[in-house]
């Protein structure tokens, strides 16, 4: 099993403003298969992982509104909204 962590300190130092150099965009795709032999259920996940600059345009209008102060679309804290928000949105022009 494969446990991919959180970047840490030496990962990605930050700077004496408070926030990282670069933000990253994660999310996962999960699949459920039934095996035909056993009947039994086969679970994967898969983490993808990319930079601001690397999410698709298609893919950037969904994760703009997530950062809005309103959306529930998405568990964000507004702390996170706050902190990130603006960066997101000056880096996509919005």
């Amino acid at each position: 099993m494969h446990i991919e962590s959180e970047p840490n300190d030496a990962d990605c130092p930050v700077p004496s403003t408070g926030l990282p150099h670069s933000i990253y965009v994660r999310s996962e795709r999960q699949c459920l298969m039934r095996l035909p032999s056993s009947g039994g259920v086969l679970f994967t996940i898969r983490t993808y992982r990319m930079g601001l600059d690397d999410v698709p345009s298609r893919s950037r209008m969904g994760l703009l509104a997530a950062f809005e102060a309103n959306s529930t679309a998405t568990p964000l804290s507004n702390h996170q909204k706050a902190t990130f928000g603006e960066r997101i949105r000056s880096r996509f022009g919005a």
